[in-house]
């Protein structure tokens, strides 16, 4: 599957199995440096979502770019991402923003998963009133 994903110029540090390619491959090119973790973390903490945008949209971007930051060796907890993609929502939505905070109370409820489940619901009900 590796050999069929990589083009042409990389199929020279495809080897006899996957994860000696995939060893190949990381000596060779390495993983994202500091650098580009700190423009990840900086895009994560300073996002903020548009006030009528898809919120579940923009969740996911914040999701990808904390997958970046693990891929360069920045694991961030559920917790902290879930507080970040909080802290991106629109000011008309600190309601919602409250009543989760209050709401999933310990860290077992307080997931990822969890609040963007709660902002899919209130997005569709808002777009539902407007018509």
């Amino acid at each position: 599957m590796i050999h069929l994903r990589l083009g042409a110029t990389y199929q020279s540090h495809v080897t006899a199995t996957a994860q000696e390619t995939l060893k190949a491959l990381r000596t060779t090119f390495g993983t994202p440096g500091r650098v580009g973790a700190l423009v990840e973390m900086r895009s994560l903490f300073q996002h903020h979502m548009k006030p009528g945008s898809n919120p579940v949209h923009k969740a996911n971007n914040l999701i990808q770019c904390t997958a970046r930051l693990a891929t360069a060796g920045f694991n961030l907890a559920d917790g902290i991402i879930a507080m970040a993609i909080l802290m991106a929502l629109p000011s008309d939505w600190e309601h919602i923003v409250g009543t989760l905070c209050s709401m999933l109370t310990t860290d077992a409820t307080f997931t990822v998963a969890a609040i963007t489940g709660h902002i899919h619901c209130e997005y569709m009900h808002r777009q539902v009133t407007r018509g």
